[in-house]
């Protein structure tokens, strides 16, 4: 058991506001699960003289952020702000005023091939400015010793024309984070407060930890489902002890699971069960198109086991709080949704997913697991008394529902490409169809309910889309004059972001007909999975596989398909790059050719390594 002096629970007000007496209801909750901190994820979510650009409806008043404190006071809880400071700044440099301030903000490619505005460039003096005045503005409104400067997922470092040269090396990039690390340490150490900051980057800059000052707090997030030791976020996954590597250098350490499954939380908490640490922090993100109720009992569970209760007795009390009653069989059930991860199954369909399969085919047993968990869970709604058990209830019934709907379509589209469409198929897509319609008009109305005055409505971004996406997709798989190239990949990381272009030689010159970062499903670990692409329809002489990037990518076959027709490999006619046994794509089998440079954390140090394309062209045969 332990029980943790810091223990801190994050609201993610950047990806999506709520309301403010949501967040109260939130305060309540935290309060009476021995939180003594929430975060709140800000961004650029509080608009202030020095940014005076978010419209009313997409920012927070100081004077809001004040009511808050006083009211998280009253619960005896502090509030600590999160300001990006780096990376994860797009908010701030959606603005036309603000761009200039980018690193991308000439316009050309960063690290992932996109120019997307997502990091201050670090020898741009005006970034440091607009920091100084925008603190000024924010830290007086949180008389919290704490203040968490962000500092995560910093990818575009030395990019623009004032970095590129420093940014040529790791030792360059290392140089220009520091540079804007210690520009806010001091900054924010003016006002007499203490830092935080996740540590992901460390994986790349290690050798920074040397010389920060030993008063910043490191903040680690791990979200795997077992935490039996910690690991790094990006490549080849480094095993590392991280907490001990602090302890040794003289940093205070935060553990930080996700709300995602409560067996992140439990083997997190048993990794540090005997360690000095200062406590944990429960992080909670992107709530756009979900609710946050589903998350409170994970909360709730997570602060119980931090003030010292076992296991069995957190979920126990956390259940008694939020549904008032905790009869063994509802905590059973429950548990079983929240370690399987069915919270997280809102956003997992779409025209790529739905022609993705593992090469072990679905997993009819978990399909199965999960219609018999909504079933359940409908039969225990009327024991559900308590208000707040309702809500939580509501929120949690339906992302159970559409999880067993989603998988339900995937296994009707594996089917599909595998065995052809029928009657029985089209009938069961038209169900589909209509039980979606129906669950985005349900979100809708919980919209209304959760988070009644925020706008806009985000249920349409995801939900009001797929009744098109499950039709469009079965209409292209009917089509007569429609190819499927179908590839069998084998990515033992989910972790690299190799890119992968596919083209076809129908007689004229190459065609592509696909390009993207081509994984398989991450939350089922799957590492060998078959992906379709939907092609022009034709007699197709060769494929040619193109791919850069990080962490390169294995190919174990390939395939194309028109009618009922099929073409297979039958010769490598061409090779360029970094390539390890190409032939392997000819046996339609397990083994695999991998293509480009293999290892993630030298592609990502050395840039052009990751520029460099792997090309493998393979003449096919009518079979």
């Amino acid at each position: 058991m332990v029980n943790f002096k810091f223990r801190g629970a994050q609201l993610d007000l950047a990806r999506q506001m709520e309301t403010i007496p949501f967040i109260k209801e939130f305060i309540d909750s935290l309060a009476a699960n021995h939180y003594n901190y929430l975060l709140l994820y800000l961004e650029d979510r509080i608009r202030t003289n020095s940014y005076p650009y978010p419209t009313d409806h997409e920012c927070y008043t100081p004077e809001q952020m004040r009511e808050l404190v006083a009211y998280a006071k009253s619960r005896n809880m502090e509030v600590i702000p999160c300001v990006s400071i780096y990376g994860h700044v797009e908010r701030f440099l959606r603005h036309p005023q603000m761009q200039d301030l980018a690193e991308l903000h000439d316009g050309r490619n960063g690290r992932f091939w996109h120019n997307s505005k997502q990091e201050f460039c670090p020898k741009n003096e005006k970034v440091y400015q607009f920091l100084q005045s925008y603190l000024n503005e924010i830290v007086p409104l949180f008389p919290c010793q704490y203040f968490h400067i962000g500092m995560d997922e910093v990818h575009n470092i030395g990019y623009c024309e004032r970095c590129r040269e420093q940014g040529q090396n790791p030792e360059g990039e290392a140089a220009l984070f520091n540079t804007i690390l210690m520009r806010g340490y001091d900054m924010l150490k003016q006002h007499g407060r203490r830092i935080m900051m996740w540590d992901d980057m460390f994986d790349h800059y290690e050798n920074l930890l040397l010389t920060l000052p030993r008063d910043i707090i490191m903040v680690g997030w791990q979200y795997q489902d077992d935490i039996r030791f910690p690991r790094s976020h990006f490549g080849e996954i480094k095993v590392q002890d991280s907490q001990k590597k602090y302890s040794q250098l003289g940093f205070e350490y935060i553990i930080a699971p996700a709300d995602w499954s409560l067996s992140n939380t439990r083997t997190f908490n048993d990794y540090v069960q005997d360690r000095q640490i200062l406590g944990g922090l429960m992080t909670s993100w992107e709530k756009s198109d979900t609710f946050l109720y589903q998350s409170l009992p994970v909360f709730a569970y997570a602060g119980q086991l931090w003030s010292g209760k076992t296991d069995t007795e957190a979920w126990e009390a956390a259940i008694n709080h939020c549904f008032a009653f905790s009869d063994k069989k509802f905590c059973q059930l429950l548990r079983s949704i929240y370690e399987n991860k069915t919270v997280r199954q809102d956003r997992s369909l779409s025209q790529t997913s739905l022609l993705r399969c593992s090469f072990f085919g679905n997993n009819y047993g978990q399909n199965e697991i999960k219609k018999l968990l909504s079933c359940e869970l409908q039969q225990q709604e009327t024991q559900i008394k308590s208000e707040l058990g309702k809500k939580i209830f509501a929120d949690l019934n339906f992302s159970v529902h559409t999880a067993a709907l989603s998988n339900q379509a995937k296994v009707l589209f594996t089917q599909a490409i595998d065995h052809g469409w029928n009657p029985e198929r089209q009938n069961e897509l038209e169900q589909l169809i209509r039980k979606f319609q129906k669950a985005a008009e349900h979100r809708r109305k919980q919209w209304e309910q959760f988070r009644p005055g925020i706008t806009p409505c985000h249920v349409d971004n995801y939900f009001g889309k797929l009744p098109e996406i499950l039709d469009t997709t079965a209409t292209a798989l009917q089509r007569e004059q429609q190819g499927v190239l179908q590839l069998r990949f084998c990515l033992p990381c989910q972790y690299g972001a190799a890119k992968c272009r596919l083209s076809l030689d129908y007689g004229s010159g190459y065609q592509c007909v696909a390009e993207g970062i081509f994984k398989g499903d991450s939350t089922d670990n799957m590492a060998i999975f078959e992906q379709s692409f939907l092609c022009p329809f034709g007699q197709p002489e060769s494929l040619r596989l193109e791919v850069w990037g990080y962490g390169g990518l294995g190919v174990c076959h390939a395939q194309y398909s028109a009618g009922k027709q099929l073409w297979m490999p039958e010769s490598i006619t061409k090779t360029q790059g970094q390539l390890w046994n190409p032939e392997h794509v000819l046996v339609n089998d397990l083994s695999y050719a991998f293509l480009a440079y293999p290892n993630t954390e030298k592609t990502f140090q050395k840039r052009y390594l990751a520029d460099e394309i792997t090309t493998v062209e393979i003449k096919l045969k009518l079979k």
